[in-house]
């Protein structure tokens, strides 16, 4: 967006500022992405719907993290500390759980494929 706007445009001042924008880019090229799919009609199972999902959630939690670490300071990252390994966590386990979904639909492919 700060290269639309200015013509002098610098990434951010700080590191934590270029990761954000970083994430954000992430973020709308992901949208962008399950639009085309949307468009295009392009059938998502379980399994990439799940990667989907928890790549998502896990880049959102990582914007707002950034944001609020940014705007609250250091008194944000004490408890951000306990609650990060959680969301990760819970994306680990999502995305887990269409993998096994994989394996087993992959099993099946090639039991079929056997002479």
């Amino acid at each position: 967006m700060k290269a639309w706007n200015s013509p002098n445009w610098i990434p951010g001042k700080t590191t934590l500022e270029t990761e954000r924008d970083l994430r954000i880019v992430q973020v709308t090229l992901l949208i962008g992405l399950v639009a085309l799919f949307a468009y295009y009609a392009v059938p998502l199972g379980r399994n990439l719907k799940g990667i989907i999902y928890g790549y998502g959630l896990f880049i959102a939690t990582n914007v707002l993290h950034l944001t609020l670490r940014d705007s609250l300071g250091d008194s944000f990252e004490r408890s951000w500390v306990h609650i990060q390994p959680l969301c990760y966590l819970f994306v680990l386990l999502m995305v887990a759980a269409t993998r096994r979904k994989l394996h087993s639909a992959r099993s099946y492919v090639l039991k079929g494929m056997r002479p």
